[in-house]
């Protein structure tokens, strides 16, 4: 959250208030704006390339021209978009960065609840303010572990040991280092993120749908526009309305309609997540040695698409990159029954049939016992390899020479151990998953594989060039 805060210019924007109050002590507040400029474009140069810092300076700039060389013709809900509108001109990709969107927005909302916020005492003020900024960031405060209860009071707590460290920081740049002060500031940090790791309290909400997000943007705007304008039954309505439409958002009512197949991008590894009318399947969790795979990605994923519990588990076999998240993943979430390749197939799960086609993986080499799952979903049949090598390719085919599928999970992450031409002249799939991670040491796919894909005719999706990859239809 403090780098959304940073991208969005927040915290440079409140530094220079600061700097302008002090410059007010001694100058009208025209002319602490127009000297605020000096400090603002020494911190532009010191921390360039973040969005958030050169909207906050043409702003100020703009503003200072207004009202030295044009008198003050334009009001601030003029400049604001035209400096955007500058931006823009300068580079168009800036709308696709959230660093610009969230400044902007934030800036809009203040405007907007001018009158609001300055009513009542100080601290009430600054109360309202904050609540504003923390209702504005919902959906992004939401998009990973949930909701984070004591967020505002942490940021407002940490907030001025952050800007004198930066000040300090400033000063040590452009004059002489102030290591002592700084290495203080640092362990106080530090010392604030341990307190309040432990004493977090986190409420496992999903995160907003892009939908739910734009709804929700709508609502709070119209909402704060009647404030502008004193409309109190509207705002009520606007109100229930915001909150109504998060609660109805909790509610998994469009999962009883829809399937949907999502290879989840767990970099160097596998996972797939099956929902179908209800009914939730995984077929193993990836794994990472460096984070909890379970709490950083697949439960975050799983409550995006308002997945509560998983009906099963299945692990194809022991390898870390396909079972690593496994036991974080039994104890953080809830899921109803695990099965693996000692099991019993075929297993249904709801209305959801799986057969386990590899019945001849032999001795220590788990890749040879990697469980080989064929179904039929969405009008389409379904081969997810595991790991399975080429020989136990020629062995399922020579078992059922009539094996088809139109979607394949290609085996192995791409490697020239699995996926041979036959096997793919055989089963004829239209499109190969390959689950791998970017830039991955083992070369995965491999080069020989992306060809014999080619010569088959297949289409190839990639998780390390698309990201999660989804497949979704409308189960009436």
């Amino acid at each position: 959250m403090i780098s959304l805060f940073s991208s969005s210019g927040l915290y440079y924007s409140l530094f220079l208030r600061g700097i302008e109050r002090i410059l007010g002590l001694k100058f009208d507040e025209d002319k602490a704006k127009l000297l605020s400029i000096i400090p603002a474009f020494a911190l532009l140069l010191l921390f360039s390339g973040k969005i958030g810092l050169y909207r906050v300076f043409l702003i100020l700039l703009l503003s200072n021209i207004n009202t030295y060389l044009l008198k003050g013709r334009f009001s601030y809900l003029e400049i604001m978009p035209l400096s955007g509108i500058i931006l823009l001109f300068l580079d168009h990709n800036l709308a696709n960065q959230s660093g610009f969107l969230l400044g902007y927005g934030l800036s809009l909302s203040f405007y907007l609840s001018r009158l609001y916020l300055s009513k009542g005492e100080r601290w009430l003020r600054k109360v309202k303010s904050l609540l504003l900024i923390h209702a504005f960031i919902l959906p992004f405060s939401l998009s990973y572990s949930g909701l984070h209860l004591f967020l505002p009071l942490f940021s407002q707590i940490s907030l001025p040991f952050a800007f004198l460290y930066l000040l300090i920081g400033l000063v040590s740049f452009l004059s002489i280092p102030f290591t002592g002060p700084l290495e203080w500031l640092s362990g106080v940090v530090g010392g604030l993120l341990d307190i309040f790791d432990k004493l977090d309290v986190c409420l496992p909400l999903p995160m907003f749908s892009e939908s739910d997000s734009f709804i929700y943007y709508c609502l709070l705007f119209f909402f704060l526009f009647l404030f502008e304008f004193s409309l109190h039954r509207l705002k009520k309505i606007s109100s229930l309305s915001l909150l109504g439409l998060y609660a109805c958002s909790l509610v998994p009512i469009p999962n009883l309609f829809l399937t949907r197949v999502s290879f989840i991008n767990v970099g160097q590894g596998d996972s797939i997540l099956i929902e179908h009318r209800g009914t939730s399947i995984m077929i193993d969790t990836g794994g990472n040695l460096s984070f909890d795979m379970a709490e950083e990605v697949l439960i975050p994923y799983l409550r995006k698409r308002r997945v509560y519990r998983l009906d099963a588990l299945f692990t194809t076999h022991e390898d870390y990159d396909h079972m690593g998240a496994r036991d974080s993943l039994l104890s953080n979430f809830d899921v109803l029954k695990t099965y693996d390749y000692d099991d019993v197939f075929p297993i249904t799960v709801g209305d959801i049939s799986l057969d386990n086609l590899n019945d001849y993986g032999t001795g220590s080499d788990e890749n040879s016992k990697s469980l080989v799952l064929y179904m039929e979903l969405m009008g389409k049949k379904w081969l997810f390899m595991g790991d399975a090598p080429t020989y136990v390719e020629e062995r399922i085919i020579a078992a059922d020479p009539n094996l088809d599928c139109d979607i394949l999970k290609v085996g192995h992450h791409g490697s020239d151990t699995s996926t041979a031409l036959s096997f793919l002249l055989k089963t004829t799939p239209e499109e190969a998953i390959i689950s791998c991670g970017l830039g991955n040491s083992y070369g995965h796919p491999h080069e020989s594989v992306l060809k014999s894909l080619r010569l088959a005719g297949v289409g190839v999706r990639r998780t390390d060039q698309e990201g999660t990859i989804v497949y979704q239809s409308f189960a009436l």
